[in-house]
């Protein structure tokens, strides 16, 4: 992609330049290489991607908001017989929660780690309503998604929010393993209105 068109859509994302460098001073910490906010929380070594057995138990911190992994949840598994709130989009749905991006922190490391848990623990298919535009370390995600793939496991995708055609702008995770590469257990699903 186009450097300058990628920082002129940024600064358009965020309505102004003002705007845009009030968002880049919250971002601080993450441009320190020493700096690791994760480490009173999740008690990770960021630099050790094959790390695992890392987090912890509380899916609700105050400070982090939980709606859209709920708002997601509820549209494929909601209870079609209840006569309350909405009908999911499928019967007989079991969910296996992991929270593995809590408010847009995606990491690769954790993005791995939670595709190779759920796959272990008997998921058949893997929701994942994530994406970003740029990934430090993708080759550890296509070794979980080609184990998921070796599992027989569905992964599926959101295209995102933004109108791109990622086909042809880069998106992460993809299921492109490398140009003209895909894996086979990849279902991409995007919003046509």
């Amino acid at each position: 992609m186009n450097e300058r068109k990628y920082l002129l859509d940024i600064v358009e994302d965020y309505g102004s330049l003002s705007s845009l460098g009030s968002y880049i001073k919250s971002l601080k910490g993450y441009f320190d290489l020493n700096h690791n906010p994760r480490a009173s929380i999740v008690k990770d070594d960021p630099n050790n991607l094959r790390e695992t057995g890392y987090g912890n138990n509380n899916v609700l911190p105050a400070s982090v908001s939980e709606d859209h992994g709920t708002h997601v949840t509820g549209i494929i598994a909601a209870d079609r017989n209840n006569d309350i709130g909405i009908n999911g989009v499928a019967n007989n749905v079991k969910v296996m929660a992991i929270r593995a991006i809590p408010d847009g922190d995606e990491r690769d490391k954790d993005v791995a780690n939670a595709i190779r848990y759920a796959v272990d623990n008997g998921a058949r298919i893997i929701n994942m309503s994530f994406g970003k535009r740029y990934s430090s370390h993708k080759e550890i995600v296509i070794e979980a998604f080609q184990y998921a793939e070796s599992k027989g496991v569905l992964l599926v995708h959101a295209a995102g929010n933004d109108s791109e055609n990622i086909d042809l702008t880069p998106a992460y995770p993809s299921k492109y393993i490398s140009p003209g590469v895909r894996l086979n257990n990849w279902l991409e699903v995007g919003a046509s209105a």
